[in-house]
């Protein structure tokens, strides 16, 4: 069977000589594309001048407190640009209501886990972070229900989950503003409502605690995704805490993209389920700090199990092929089974 994606971009290498499994050293040292070993780690910076030590030696590049606040002040930059856009109304049960607030506080949580893995800061000034940290834990804490909230919702039949206002840029990203050709008719309703098909709605608005796509999980980057049918696509950069070797995305954080990206392609066929079978092929390093694209397609689908293949292309460049077997659900059958996985996580803190 052809490849329905496999279109203009190239392959970083040929044949299987050329997988790089993550974390594992290139099969090309010199290749241009792959990250120097010796980089220098962030905020680390040139050693400098000798100088005397002490508070009252010459600032340098070289100090530890300069390093910390070097990597600060770069990591502050960019950590939460990708985020801070005003989180649009929410139908989940747990998140209505607290859009704002809660948006806020998961990219609070991103910001910091950028630092812990970014900083240098001497020991005494991490003691007086993680005290303040822990009374914020606890402070939450005491607003945990019993009973855990809902990770996975559907729809309400009233509004399909179309949200009051425009799509979400960043999970649905209009024509206007990507050049991209419309995934279907918008309209407006009366209510001021935007009317669409249900494949055109951001995934993660059902699903808001979702560790690759939900907004309001600061494990998340989030990835990004939308309809080019018959293609899912997703885009994403990721960043320090998404690392396994030097300058390269930790292949399980790969994996589990094309888990949902390939769930989204399969949603756009309307044969959504949970998964069989993934395969992934490592023919390149994937780089941290460079936008990522994942593109996936159904290949077969006989009713019962649903087949999709999609690949990540990185500058032009195909760096990772995946391939995977779903089973193909009713919908009903779905949220019966997370109904019961919450029911017993319940019982579990009881």
């Amino acid at each position: 069977m052809t490849d329905p994606i496999d279109r203009s971009a190239t392959s970083r290498g040929a044949g299987p000589a050329d997988a790089t499994p993550p974390g594992a050293g290139p099969a090309d040292p010199a290749s241009a594309d792959a990250p120097s070993a010796d980089a220098t780690p962030p905020g680390a910076g040139p050693a400098g001048p000798a100088g005397p030590a002490g508070p009252a030696g010459p600032a340098g590049p070289a100090g530890p407190a300069s390093a910390g606040a070097t990597s600060a002040d770069a990591v502050s930059a960019d950590a939460m640009s990708s985020t801070t856009r005003p989180p649009r109304a929410s139908f989940h049960p747990a998140i209505a209501g607290r859009e704002q607030a809660m948006a806020d506080l998961a990219d609070t949580v991103r910001h910091l886990t950028e630092l812990v893995v970014t900083n240098t800061a001497p020991p005494e000034a991490l003691t007086g972070v993680t005290k303040q940290l822990r009374s914020a834990a606890d402070a939450l804490a005491i607003h945990v229900p019993t009973q855990p909230v809902p990770r996975f919702v559907d729809p309400n039949e009233e509004n399909q989950g179309r949200p009051s206002g425009p799509p979400d840029p960043r999970s649905s990203p209009s024509p206007e503003s990507t050049g991209k050709p419309a995934t279907g008719d918008v309209t407006a309703t009366p209510t001021g409502t935007i009317a669409m098909p249900l494949r055109d709605m951001a995934m993660d608005a059902a699903m808001p605690y979702d560790p690759v796509i939900g907004r309001y999980n600061p494990l998340a980057l989030p990835v990004h995704i939308w309809f080019e049918p018959p293609m899912a696509v997703g885009t994403a950069c990721f960043t320090t805490p998404y690392e396994g070797g030097p300058g390269w995305v930790h292949g399980a954080a790969i994996a589990a993209t094309f888990d949902i990206v390939l769930t989204a392609a399969n949603h756009l066929a309307e044969a959504a389920g949970p998964t069989v079978w993934l395969t992934v092929r490592f023919r390149r390093p994937t780089l941290v700090g460079v936008e990522a694209r994942f593109e996936a397609e159904v290949v077969a689908n006989d009713g019962r199990r649903v087949t999709s293949r999609g690949r990540l292309v990185q500058d032009g460049i195909v760096c990772v092929e995946a391939e995977g077997e779903f089973a193909v659900l009713d919908p009903t059958r779905i949220r019966a089974v997370a109904e019961r996985s919450t029911r017993r996580r319940g019982e579990t803190r009881a």
